[in-house]
């Protein structure tokens, strides 16, 4: 039986926690679409000239992820949390993303 997608990001997760700097980049594509959405839903609330792309929100995210390490993420859930907060609130009047800097 196939696993669920995700108790593959959750191996994916154990696999970084024990040193597997690729299990992050694996994973990463099964939590994309959601959070691109949830980017793009921010973005929306915004003015309707700017600039600003939830791809590269989302990518934001990743790199913000990637840098606090996997001590932080315990599964799924708790990733897409983090991503989320990390996404911040867009500033579309300057072309950039004000981030959540308290977690």
């Amino acid at each position: 039986m196939a696993q669920a997608p995700s108790e593959i990001f959750n191996q994916l997760l154990e696999d970084w926690h024990a040193g597997d700097h690729e299990a992050l980049r694996a994973a990463l594509p099964l939590v994309y679409e959601e959070l691109r959405q949830i980017a793009h839903n921010r973005l929306r609330q915004e003015r309707a000239d700017h600039t600003l792309q939830s791809t590269a929100l989302v990518h934001e995210a990743y790199l913000r992820l990637e840098k606090q390490g996997a001590a932080k993420i315990e599964n799924r859930a708790n990733c897409v949390s983090l991503a989320v907060k990390s996404i911040g609130k867009p500033d579309a009047r300057n072309g950039h993303v004000r981030f959540d800097e308290r977690g």
